[in-house]
């Protein structure tokens, strides 16, 4: 719950930072799946992944020790540019295209998040119920708004209103 709840603050922040692709949603809504992981991938609410070397690793000419602690960065990873296009652009189509990379926010493998599903599906009805009652915008700069990090990161706030002009 914790991090469905941080997630929906950081994708609606990125919702909100990009108006056009919201507005592709608002009148695509078989878009808001895609959007939502797109908007998962550009500000994870869990930006990193704890984890333990189970035996030796050489990476990049380092040798990590079996039994070291790993914080592995999904941010940095979701921005890859051999695996994203763009990666820095949101694109509320991006997860309808094929051979598009896998979402690590919820893990995977042995590791993937048994409540993804779940997690997902709240969202998406988040953000379709946001962008229903949308257009909206932001009445403070992004730079001005805190960051709550426990567990986790979301915005503090998400000052906002109806947007009145198009």
């Amino acid at each position: 719950l914790f991090r469905s709840t941080s997630q929906l603050g950081c994708s609606l922040l990125t919702l909100l930072t990009h108006p056009k692709q919201a507005a592709r949603a608002r009148t695509d809504p078989d878009l808001i799946p895609s959007l939502t992981a797109e908007t998962t991938r550009l500000e994870p609410a869990l930006p990193a992944a704890p984890r333990t070397a189970l035996a030796t690793l050489h990476i990049d000419g380092h040798e990590i020790p079996a039994g070291s602690s790993l914080l592995l960065c999904i941010a940095a990873a979701h921005r890859d540019p051999t695996a994203w296009p763009d990666p820095e652009r949101c694109d509320a189509g991006r997860f309808t295209r094929r051979g598009t990379s896998q979402l690590l926010a919820y893990g995977a493998g042995a590791h993937y998040c048994l409540g993804a599903a779940l997690a997902r599906m709240t969202l998406e009805e988040c953000l379709r119920a946001v962008l229903a009652a949308g257009p909206w915008e932001l009445t403070e700069q992004v730079d001005e708004i805190p960051w709550r990090v426990v567990l986790g990161r979301a915005p503090q706030r998400l000052p906002a209103r109806p947007l009145t002009h198009t």
